[in-house]
């Protein structure tokens, strides 16, 4: 008999043969990337040395690839600005292992960076590092007490994210979150929990993020330890215990920043949210295909950089042209460059728009040059279409959700959503409720409220002995039933309105 689980185990298996077929075409990756002030940045992570590549930006599945502002250059010698967070565990079980973190910052601080420094235990502190230089890290961790009874790794994670997304940053700056903790600690077994700062690091690929587990001198957890390297995509290692020492650990996160590939393309973006469907293309000196595509993640549009807001750009035309954009300071004598047709402005919304039209300074491609697209990249990505879609079927038939349907289940019961702020994709639907209804910003969310505030798993509503009961889940977002604040779960009566953070809503039953 063919099971669910055979079903996804073989559309894995599919997937990886075809995506390592792409892979064969030219290995690469973009682990980091963001947009700045009228400017998008891409830093890729490259097998090989692209020997003089031309770097060019192909937005959507449009017929348009935008140049880079310069050559393809290493973050080491293009000047790029770098800064480092580092996430300290300051549980009782890191007591004797303090002095692999700062043989760790001793060896990091060699960078040419700005360092700053944040601890946490059952919640997560942010310690002032005075200029952010290498000698204000070290005093600040020489202060650290690590005497915490318990540790909660995963809203850390959270916490720290969200720190780095409302800072401050240098225009196309690399910011980078080190995580060091022994892995002792049973958040960060918790599924539940870790899937929530996984996905936090996930929708954010302005930062990179690194993981130091410490196992030196003591039983660890090795699950846990697994855990934390499935968090971000840069460097992931563990000090002691047949790993490495913390002086190569630190040389090896700072090894592969320094070595990743970065480019600048001047693009106008349109409303809020992140640009989708971009890929980074790679085209061999003199020849008009390229030879290497790599996907970038959903972008995100940041609004720092010296205090600058991004530009405000009208969206194409129906006819397919860019309107005309606020001019920049130094003149240019080309026409605006031609976009792919465009549609209306989309609503405001946290959704990735299908295509970003126009450019600040780039010029569309020649009508020489060929679309970024390469049959096997097709395949690869038709692979993993199939064992997502596997996945979330798997899921779905495993987990206890609202049912949508017309059918009511039984004992379940029937609820009318009312939002009375905020961006709500339920909004004025039915809900039958049998189990519970998870709240926030996650798309996996029965009710998925689109406010960056929110947090992505932010309560919940369960059925029990036939009474509905509201919990919150994150203590950061204050949860309010008919203006009181929660401390437990408390029963919902039809029409009490709740209050979480930016959203405010209501249920009829």
């Amino acid at each position: 008999m063919v099971t669910p689980r055979r079903i996804l185990c073989l559309s894995a298996l599919l997937a990886v043969l075809l995506t390592a077929s792409a892979g064969a075409a030219g290995e690469g990756s973009v682990p980091a990337a963001f947009w700045q002030d009228g400017t998008l940045y891409a830093f890729a992570r490259l097998t090989r040395d692209p020997a003089g590549a031309e770097p060019r930006l192909q937005l959507g599945t449009a017929d348009l690839t935008l140049p880079a502002e310069g050559p393809l250059a290493r973050v080491s010698d293009a000047g790029t600005p770098v800064s480092y967070l580092l996430l300290v565990d300051r549980s009782n079980s890191m007591g004797g292992l303090s002095g692999n973190v700062t043989a760790f910052a001793k060896r990091l601080i060699r960078e040419e960076a700005a360092f700053s420094l944040a601890s946490f235990g059952v919640d997560f502190q942010l310690l002032d590092t005075g200029g952010g230089t290498g000698d204000e890290l070290l005093a600040a961790l020489d202060g650290v007490a690590y005497g915490e009874e318990g540790t909660d790794l995963p809203t850390a994670v959270v916490a720290a994210m969200d720190h780095l997304e409302a800072r401050d940053r240098s225009p196309g700056e690399l910011v980078n979150l080190v995580i060091l903790t022994d892995g002792v600690t049973e958040a960060v077994e918790d599924g539940e929990a870790l899937e929530m700062a996984r996905y936090r690091v996930a929708e954010d690929p302005s930062v990179l993020v690194h993981t130091v587990g410490l196992a030196t001198g003591r039983a660890v957890s090795q699950e846990a330890l697994d855990a934390l390297a499935s968090l971000g995509a840069g460097v992931h290692t563990v000090v002691g215990a047949g790993g490495v020492s913390a002086d190569a650990a630190a040389q090896a996160v700072a090894r592969d920043v320094g070595g990743l590939w970065t480019a600048a393309f001047s693009v106008a973006a349109q409303g809020e949210g992140s640009f989708g469907k971009a890929s980074l293309c790679l085209l061999p000196e003199g020849a008009d295909t390229p030879s290497l595509r790599l996907t970038l993640p959903a972008v995100p549009l940041l609004t720092g950089g010296e205090g600058t807001a991004p530009p405000e750009t009208p969206a194409p035309s129906p006819g397919g042209e860019a309107p005309a954009q606020t001019p920049d300071p130094a003149p240019t004598e080309t026409a605006p460059p031609e976009t792919a047709p465009g549609e209306s402005p989309p609503a405001e919304t946290d959704a990735p728009p299908e295509s970003a039209g126009g450019s600040g300074g780039g010029a569309a491609a020649p009508a020489g040059d060929a679309l970024c697209l390469d049959p096997v990249w097709i395949a690869g990505g038709a692979g993993l279409a199939v064992a997502v879609a596997a996945a979330v079927l798997l899921l779905l038939r495993r987990r206890r959700r609202a049912d949508l349907g017309t059918d009511v289940p039984p004992g379940a019961i029937r609820l009318h959503l009312e939002v009375l702020e905020g961006r709500c994709d339920q909004d004025g639907q039915e809900l039958y409720l049998a189990g519970e209804l998870t709240i926030g910003r996650d798309r996996r969310c029965d009710l998925v409220f689109r406010e960056r505030s929110l947090p992505p798993l932010a309560g919940r509503i369960c059925l029990r002995d036939g009474f509905l009961f509201l919990e919150e889940l994150d203590p950061r977002c204050e949860t309010l039933l008919e203006g009181m604040r929660l401390y437990g779960p408390s029963r919902l009566r039809s029409g009490d309105v709740i209050s979480m953070g930016p959203a405010r809503f209501l249920f009829r039953f």
